[in-house]
C-alpha cells in the first residue's frame, strides 16, 4: 500500500479542523437554548406567580344607615370596579354597621333608658378576635349632629373625645379612615352639629396618627344630588361617588403585587 502524500496528509488536517468547528456549533446552539429556556422559565414563573385569587386587603367597615345602605356598592367598587380594576385584584370587605348609630350609643339589648352608651367598643373588640382586618373605614357623625348631648352619650358636643374614644377601641397601628360630613348639602336643621364634627375630626390626626380623614365633604358639597331630599340618607349617585372615593384612598395604600 502506498504512503500517503503531503497533500493528502494536509487535505486530513483540514477535514478535521472542520469536523471540530462543526462540533462547536451544536455546543453553542445548546449554550443559547439552555439560556432561552432559562428566561422561559422564569417569564413563566413570574406569570404564574400571579393570581386573580390575591387579597388585597381586609377592610372592617364600621358605620350607621349610610354605610349599611352602601353595602352593595362598597362590594362592587372593591371586587370590580368601574373600569375593572379591582376584578383580579379584590379586597374582603366586612361590615359592622347599625342603623342610627353615633360614636357613643346605647349598648343596652332592651329599648328603653341605657347606663352604658359603649356599642361600638363592645362591638368592635367581639369583632376583632374573630377578623384581622387591614384596616377600618368609619362614616359615623351624622347621627351626632342631630343634638349637643355629652362626651359620653349621643351628640356633636366633646365630638372630639368621642373620636378618641373610638380609636382606642382599635388596635393601635391599625389605619382607620374616617369620612367626614357633606355638610353643604345635609338638612339644614344639623348643619350646625355637622360643622362642629367635621372641625373635630380635623383637629383629630394630631393625636391619632393612624387616623385618616376622607374627604367626602369635599367631593360632595357640589352635588346636591348625592343625597335625598330633606333626609340624610344618599341617593344611588351618592353611594357610587362614596363607594369610589373610598376604594381611590385605599389602593395606594393597598398596592397589587406586580
Amino acid at each position: 500500500m502506498s504512503r500517503p502524500t503531503d497533500d493528502v496528509l494536509a487535505g486530513d488536517a483540514t477535514t478535521s479542523d472542520h469536523r471540530r468547528n462543526r462540533l462547536r456549533l451544536p455546543a453553542t446552539i445548546v449554550v443559547v437554548v439552555l439560556a432561552m429556556a432559562v428566561s422561559a422559565g422564569a417569564a413563566a414563573a413570574f406569570v404564574a406567580g400571579r393570581s386573580n385569587a390575591h387579597d388585597r386587603g381586609v377592610i372592617l367597615f364600621a358605620g350607621d344607615s349610610n354605610m349599611a345602605l352602601a353595602t352593595s356598592f362598597i362590594n362592587d367598587s372593591l371586587s370590580r370596579g368601574p373600569n375593572y380594576d379591582h376584578y383580579n385584584d379584590s379586597y374582603v370587605p366586612v361590615f359592622v354597621t347599625h342603623f342610627g348609630a353615633g360614636v357613643r350609643y346605647p349598648d343596652c339589648y332592651d329599648a328603653g333608658p341605657c347606663a352604658s352608651q359603649d356599642y361600638w367598643r363592645r362591638k368592635l373588640a367581639a369583632t376583632l378576635t374573630r377578623v384581622f382586618p387591614n384596616a377600618i373605614v368609619t362614616n359615623l357623625g351624622v347621627n351626632d349632629a342631630r343634638q349637643p348631648g355629652t362626651a359620653s352619650t349621643f351628640g356633636y358636643s366633646d365630638f372630639g373625645r368621642k373620636i378618641d374614644y373610638f380609636m382606642r377601641s382599635v388596635p393601635g397601628k391599625l389605619p382607620v379612615l374616617w369620612l367626614n360630613l357633606p355638610c353643604a348639602i345635609e338638612p339644614t336643621d344639623i348643619r350646625i352639629g355637622c360643622m362642629f364634627v367635621n372641625r373635630s375630626l380635623a383637629a383629630a390626626p394630631r393625636r391619632w396618627r393612624n387616623l385618616i380623614i376622607v374627604q367626602w365633604a369635599t367631593n360632595a358639597n357640589d352635588h346636591p344630588e348625592y343625597i335625598q331630599t330633606g333626609d340624610v340618607h344618599y341617593t344611588v349617585a351618592g353611594f357610587e361617588a362614596m363607594s369610589s372615593l373610598i376604594a381611590s384612598r385605599l389602593d395606594p395604600m393597598f398596592r397589587m403585587p406586580r
